[in-house]
């Protein structure tokens, strides 16, 4: 690993990965809000497709929105994670990267400025 010496271009490199431009940040955002919308729409389904089994309907009498109890919608989320495992996995990866990416270049400047402040010289007064 001769190639990835302390600052070399590919070590460089390999960690700013998860630093990109802007454009890839936008393209995140905006499948992070398309995961979110999936889910959502999924979630809604779900509970239209459990009251409609219970035979009622998605208002109550008084108008109010019909919800599911806390059992039945722990149905849902353990099959939304169950389905969506690998896709979590990868976000958590790509979150610890990117952490570790942003520790390891804070711990370099800290270094780098304890470095500095010890290679000062006082300055030699005449008097």
């Amino acid at each position: 690993m001769a190639a990835l010496r302390p600052g070399s271009k590919a070590l460089r490199r390999l960690l700013c990965r998860s630093f990109s431009g802007g454009g890839v940040r936008l393209a995140r955002e905006r499948a992070t809000e398309r995961r979110d919308a999936a889910s959502s729409r999924e979630k809604e389904e779900f509970i239209y497709s459990r009251l409609q089994a219970k035979g009622s309907g998605p208002r109550t009498e008084s108008g109010q929105r019909a919800t599911l109890d806390a059992e039945e919608m722990a149905d849902f989320y353990k099959d939304f994670l169950s389905k969506n495992f690998q896709k979590h996995m990868c976000y958590n990866r790509d979150w610890y990267k990117r952490n570790f990416a942003i520790t390891f270049f804070m711990g370099k400047v800290a270094l780098e400025r304890m470095w500095s402040k010890l290679k000062q010289k006082p300055k030699k007064t005449s008097g």
